[in-house]
């Protein structure tokens, strides 16, 4: 359980050098007869996480793996493979066309998107425009109701006022002619 720590803990080179070594070591049975000393030693290093240049290690093996046939019969060129071979360049004509059709499709989505954001844009000055000119229309609408009210307020007080003078004058008729005929 230590050992499976240890190796979740591991970089990836260490982790890809020390899966070889033991690969190499499982191949030959479990015959630890037939390690090599550098082998060994590197199994030791990778576990005990002493220091090594391991950049260099790393490539003196790929290389030697390479180079020894025996080795790559082993499986480990699938791995040297992985590591050395450079990334897949587009071979065919039909990945290139799906390639091809793929930036046109995320091209008109991008002219899509444009296309809505400008329609999002124009749109909400619209509605700015408008609700504008509803506030001006309601502001000028209730200030014109407010001076009609007023002008109203002010006709019935005047007319109001035309009544109360005109019930004083026949109160004051009446009451001159109550005074004259008690005078008689």
């Amino acid at each position: 359980m230590q050992e499976t720590n240890k190796k979740k803990e591991m970089k990836m080179e260490y982790l890809l050098m020390n899966d070889i070594v033991a690969k190499a070591l499982c191949v030959k049975a479990g015959s630890f007869d037939v390690v090599t000393s550098e082998k060994f030693d590197l199994m030791v290093a990778i576990s005990d996480s002493l220091r090594v240049n391991w950049a260099h290690v790393l490539f003196q093996t790929l290389v030697e793996m390479m180079n020894t046939p025996t080795t790559q019969s082993q499986g480990f060129v699938v791995q040297v493979s992985v590591l050395i071979a450079p990334t897949k360049a587009i071979v065919t004509a039909k990945e290139f066309i799906s390639l091809k059709d793929t930036v046109s499709f995320i091209g008109l989505n991008v002219k899509r998107i444009k296309d809505d954001a400008f329609m999002v844009k124009h749109t909400t000055l619209q509605f700015k425009r408008h609700i504008a000119e509803l506030e001006n229309s309601l502001f000028r609408h209730f200030a014109d109701s407010q001076q009609h009210l007023v002008d109203e307020l002010a006709l019935v007080k005047s007319q109001l006022a035309e009544m109360i003078d005109c019930l004083k004058e026949l109160r004051d008729a009446k009451n001159g002619e109550g005074t004259s005929t008690k005078k008689r």
